[in-house]
């Protein structure tokens, strides 16, 4: 039902080294730093270039500001924006280097930060993960500035894979203005996107009409 890119909290280590990358202490923090805060691990870039300049790295636990909440990572989404962040995306536009990676994110609240209510530590949550600091999604823990609780029968990793698609679609169809009752044409509905966009309609009181074919590595080949 849904596509995800992800990995668990558990496994950061391990899939680090599948990719290739080194593990590395935070270079910006000395090692009597290190030693009188609490370390977790996050995947990180200190310059702009393809994956290759992600690295694995033990860094200070992020701490949640006002109106943020701090979750135990279980699922990280990566997207083609990630990649495009650590290929320099809006390198004019957020602070300087070292960052992290990993938009999407899904886990349990660890802490929150002043002025949050409405939800609680141990909740079960998902949404989009701040990347304007040394650390993102693609940590053992991870900020986020807007969150909403996992559904039961959905798990992490799925919901993890939602953020940025249900954003798409609700966005395409604020851009489109499409009314209730009028009629809409999506295609590529089995998509995570043209998913969402369907529900999405569905739910504005949209009338639908969906299109959807079978993945490209179940398609035959031409004749």
């Amino acid at each position: 039902m849904f596509e995800t890119q992800g990995f668990e909290r558990t496994s950061v280590a391990q899939i680090a080294g599948a990719a290739g990358l080194k593990e590395r202490s935070w270079s910006m923090t000395t090692d009597a730093v290190i030693s009188r805060e609490i370390v977790v691990k996050a995947l990180q870039f200190d310059r702009f270039g393809s994956p290759d300049v992600i690295v694995l790295r033990e860094v200070p636990q992020p701490e949640p500001g006002r109106g943020q909440i701090r979750i135990a990572v279980r699922a990280c989404g990566l997207t083609p924006a990630d990649w495009h962040v650590v290929d320099g995306l809006l390198a004019d536009h957020l602070p300087p280097l070292p960052r992290g990676l990993g938009l999407e994110v899904a886990g349990t609240v660890d802490a929150l930060g002043e002025g949050v209510d409405g939800v609680q530590i141990g909740d079960r949550v998902f949404g989009p993960a701040t990347f304007d600091g040394p650390t993102a999604g693609a940590a053992e823990y991870a900020l986020m500035p807007a969150w909403a609780r996992i559904p039961e029968g959905v798990t992490a990793e799925q919901a993890a894979a939602l953020p940025m698609a249900a954003e798409t679609a609700w966005r395409a169809l604020d851009d489109l203005g499409a009314q209730p009752g009028e009629l809409l044409l999506v295609h590529g509905a089995g998509t995570t996107v043209g998913e969402a966009a369907v529900r999405f309609a569905l739910h504005r009181g949209i009338r639908v009409i969906a299109t959807a074919g079978p993945p490209p590595w179940k398609r035959s080949a031409p004749r």
